[in-house]
């Protein structure tokens, strides 16, 4: 079974939670473009592209997040977004497994917590 979930509503969803957790939650209006990072900028929880407010989201799980933002894409996301624009979808919200930021998982090994205190929440 489906649900689903208008973005308006998803988002205020993920800002609560954010502000419960007291992370940081930048939503970029006018593009849709926003992410939820630890208070040290560290980790990254939630990343998402909401152009399309009206429109279906394409969840996709990865391993750890990569340098994007909610100002820019990065190699990853825009080839994430591709991959959904393929699946007939303009919105995605992408989680992690690990929610350390690094641009290679050779770099999650190093890291003393990779999974960051509130990536099983998100």
């Amino acid at each position: 079974m489906r649900h689903t979930v208008p973005c308006s509503e998803a988002l205020e969803r993920i800002e609560a939670w954010a502000a419960r957790y007291e992370l940081v939650f930048r939503h970029e209006r006018h593009s849709g473009f926003g992410a939820v990072f630890s208070p040290c900028g560290a980790y990254r929880y939630l990343l998402w592209r909401l152009p399309s407010p009206r429109a279906a989201v394409f969840g996709m799980g990865m391993l750890n997040p990569s340098k994007a933002d909610e100002r820019a894409d990065d190699p990853t996301s825009a080839r994430c977004r591709r991959i959904a624009a393929q699946a007939g979808h303009a919105n995605l919200l992408v989680w992690n497994l690990f929610a350390f930021r690094a641009t290679a998982p050779a770099d999650l090994k190093r890291a003393a917590e990779p999974i960051g205190q509130h990536n099983d929440a998100a």
